[in-house]
């Protein structure tokens, strides 16, 4: 009599079977299902093949509640700061209260870095920078405050680029175009896509006066549209295809760049205008997103001389009904709004201090802990279990996985003496150089590219 277990395995459930077969007569022992307990977004990710988490919506509810706890927490000590010093009344009321006063924080903040507010009014004011706080990446040396001294990326290296362009009346077409003849091989800036927009907008005018078949529209039709998209309106419905050039990547750089400029001041091409403006708008859907956006409002900000207050204000004046939900800023940019107001106010006011600023500000409102050492993760070797193993970052590790491969390394093709005084020479190259192409390590140890090759 034969013994079977049948499973039927599905992305919801288990359904299982046990059988006794004989050879007259066959029997079911037992037979169920097991549900498996995902929701149906899980389980489509589950079929896709992606990664699930059945933890993930309680850490998501656990990080919501610990910033709604930190954030009361931060109100509170600003509250208790001030009613310690008898500037504001323990019955302080910090909403806005009466008739007609939705957006009357707003217009109070927005006012606070240029004019006398009271006392009152200023601590409130604190308060909703308190409730936003701005952008901050956790990753070193990006999008960090500039109290930090550090780099922020795009929101300042962009930033002075875009100055820069404001200030030669330049497009980021003519700023690279520039550094290509300069050096073909630089690497070219990033561009906020508010530049890379006007580029688009300026050289459409140009061409509309040189190809009056084109629309009149075309920059309307044009926008929110992709690389991909762009080319096919060109082609399909404009019936112009897009310019095609044939050469090395350098040259082909070089061309590109040199269409941009031209098609500023001349007639180029139909075809050259539908490859370039795909092109820059494939530099925009990189430069654009959630990070693109946040990093365009600052540039506004910077531009205008405003405070994240006053770009806010203006909106709602504008449309009372603005969303002011999802408008993320920098960082920097409330802590820049935070001194500006600051300051304004000290002048009217002598008990705001350096010492009470920085307790309000560093301590209080912008502080935030340093990440949390992941170093207890790092496994043991397995060699020396005392001991952990060398993170992949470490030049320990580096030096052993060029030495590694060196060892690896195999040459096949014409006769070649490979000895210890090859592999030394290849060691002292390796340390001195970031990558290297095969052939150029061949040329390197005095091999011919054409006639040896390496495995690597």
């Amino acid at each position: 009599m034969k013994k079977i277990l049948g499973l039927d395995l599905g992305s919801s459930s288990v359904g299982w079977a046990f059988i006794h077969e004989g050879e007259e007569k066959s029997e079911i022992i037992g037979a169920g299902v097991r549900i498996v307990p995902i929701s149906t977004d899980e389980a489509n990710d589950f079929q896709k093949g992606n990664a699930i988490s059945i933890n993930k919506n309680r850490t998501l509810a656990r990080g919501a509640r610990r910033g709604l706890q930190r954030f009361k927490l931060r109100r509170n000590t600003i509250l208790h700061i001030f009613k310690q010093l008898n500037l504001i009344s323990k019955d302080f009321k910090y909403v806005e209260v009466g008739k007609g006063t939705t957006h009357q924080s707003y217009a109070i903040r927005a006012n606070a870095a240029i004019e006398q507010i009271s006392i009152d009014d200023f601590v409130r004011v604190l308060l909703m920078l308190n409730k936003k706080r701005g952008y901050k990446s956790s990753r070193k040396g990006q999008d960090a405050s500039a109290d930090d001294g550090e780099n922020i990326g795009q929101a300042i290296d962009g930033m002075d680029v875009a100055k820069e362009l404001l200030a030669r009346n330049l497009t980021p077409g003519q700023y690279s175009y520039n550094l290509l003849l300069k050096n073909i091989k630089t690497k070219l800036p990033d561009y906020y896509s508010s530049d890379l927009e006007n580029e688009i907008t300026k050289i459409i005018e140009v061409q509309l006066k040189h190809h009056a078949d084109l629309p009149h529209d075309l920059t309307e039709q044009l926008k929110n549209k992709s690389k991909n998209a762009t080319y096919v309106f060109f082609t399909k419905t404009l019936n112009i295809p897009y310019a095609e050039f044939k050469g090395t990547r350098d040259e082909k750089k070089i061309q590109l760049y040199k269409w941009r400029n031209l098609g500023l001041s001349q007639k180029i091409d139909k075809e050259e205008l539908a490859f370039i403006v795909g092109n820059i708008k494939d530099e925009i859907s990189k430069a654009s997103g959630y990070l693109g956006a946040i990093s365009n409002r600052s540039k506004e900000l910077v531009f205008n001389n405003l405070t994240v207050g006053q770009y806010q204000n203006q909106k709602l004046l504008n449309n009372p009904h603005e969303s002011q939900r999802n408008m993320v800023f920098m960082r920097a940019d409330y802590i820049n709004e935070f001194d500006r107001i600051w300051d304004k106010q000290s002048q009217y006011h002598p008990v705001l201090s350096d010492e009470l600023k920085k307790e309000i500000r560093d301590i209080t409102i912008f502080y935030q802990r340093k990440l949390k050492s992941q170093k207890h993760l790092i496994n043991f070797c397995e060699l020396e279990p005392r001991h952990r193993v060398s993170p992949k970052s470490s030049p320990i590790f580096q030096e052993f996985r060029m030495l590694q491969n060196i060892n690896n390394i195999t040459i096949t093709g014409q006769d070649f003496e490979f000895d210890q005084d090859v592999i030394n020479g290849m060691h002292e190259i390796l340390s001195n150089a970031g990558k290297m192409k095969d052939s150029d390590l061949l040329k390197a140890i005095g091999a011919d590219p054409k006639k040896v090759k390496l495995n690597f």
